[in-house]
């Protein structure tokens, strides 16, 4: 039995005083995510609209974005307080329906595009392949997977740990023993975090043919190759991997 699930709100304190602290320059963080989103938006208007997946959708702050581009749509959401909000979020919103469950628990399948933004980091090692795995076996042939989640800079996967501290948060590696460990236990205020290689993220993908790879979130501070939008040219062949702690990936099920 799946033991019942509550999200750390601290990491959301965690994350919001990182942004602060890190942010190169005015609004680029938000600019950033919403350039990342519009090409998941892009995405979907271009295949079947019929059935659409928010897998891990929080308070459910991205369904008014998607949802209303499908005829029907289901978020899941494990934690109970999360999901409630989502209902709220979602009460205006047209076919869709806030599922209090893991996407195991699930009997939901058949979807066109399913988003997973910002769960996959989160996950234990060796978790994260079941998880992929699930997501396939929900979409229909062809159908679209947007997933968002951290990326290594290294041509390695990293482990790093959030810590809020007087000066805002410090970002620290650590091993993987010790991610699980603050992974499984999802307390304290400190935020463990699964960053992903591109190359691992093609390995364990193996299930879909990969339509986009794009970067985003670079923290480096401004310089004069910023005149162009910094996530264009961070995503320029022969760099992209270099920069942006995120990453997005498009996927189609083969």
């Amino acid at each position: 039995m799946i033991s019942p699930y509550r999200y750390n709100d601290a990491w959301d304190d965690t994350i919001s005083l990182f942004i602060q602290s890190h942010n190169p320059y005015d609004h680029y963080w938000s600019r950033s995510e919403e350039y990342a989103l519009a090409i998941v938006r892009q995405q979907a208007e271009t295949t079947p609209r019929r059935r659409f997946l928010d897998l891990g959708c929080g308070r459910g702050r991205l369904l008014r974005k998607f949802a209303p581009l499908f005829a029907t749509s289901i978020a899941l959401e494990p934690d109970p307080a999360r999901s409630q909000i989502a209902r709220h979020a979602a009460a205006s919103l047209q076919n869709v329906r806030v599922d209090n469950c893991y996407l195991e628990q699930s009997p939901e399948s058949g979807f066109d595009f399913v988003l997973c933004s910002h769960v996959l980091q989160h996950v234990p090692v060796g978790h994260e392949q079941a998880l992929l795995n699930r997501i396939a076996a929900v979409l229909n042939p062809g159908g679209m997977l947007a997933l968002i989640t951290s990326h290594s800079m290294l041509p390695h996967d990293a482990f790093k740990l959030w810590s809020p501290e007087a000066s805002g948060v410090v970002e620290q590696s650590t091993d993987q023993m010790t991610f699980d460990d603050l992974a499984s236990r999802g307390s304290g205020a400190v935020v463990p975090t699964h960053a992903f290689s591109l190359q691992s993220l093609h390995t364990a993908l193996s299930a879909f043919q990969i339509v986009r790879v794009h970067c985003f979130h670079a923290l480096h501070k401004w310089n004069p190759s910023d005149l162009v939008f910094r996530d264009r040219w961070i995503n320029w062949p022969g760099l992209q991997g270099s920069f942006g702690i995120d990453v997005l990936f498009l996927a189609r099920k083969r």
